[in-house]
């Protein structure tokens, strides 16, 4: 999934911060694998799941943090959902509907329960 992801960013012209944790560090829990960052001042954060794959509350916390701040913050198990939010951005609508899409995938994903 990362490297389709990335894949898909690099063709956009975004550039790829990796965070995604190995092992216990000292990052602030919660923090998503990736944010891409594209031109004039597009960014968002994505947090790389497998199919069906869980949420921790923390990333829960910090995603909807991020929307609440007006930030582009996401969920990601298939590529597709990243590139619907780059054609809801880009299309009439701009940020505020690309905005409720993220909202709409990280509550759907939090409906999965915890991991």
């Amino acid at each position: 999934m990362a490297g389709l992801c990335d894949d898909f960013a690099a063709a956009c012209g975004w550039r790829t911060e990796r965070y995604e944790q190995q092992r216990a560090s000292r990052i602030t829990g919660g923090l998503p694998d990736r944010r891409y960052v594209g031109p004039h001042g597009w960014r968002i954060w994505v947090e790389l799941k497998k199919p069906s794959g869980k949420l921790t509350e923390a990333q829960y916390k910090w995603l909807v943090a991020e929307l609440d701040a007006g930030a582009l913050a996401i969920v990601v198990d298939d590529v597709a959902v990243l590139a619907e939010v780059r054609s809801r951005w880009r299309k009439l609508y701009g940020q505020a509907d690309a905005l409720a899409y993220c909202r709409q995938v990280v509550e759907l994903t939090k409906q999965r329960g915890w991991r």
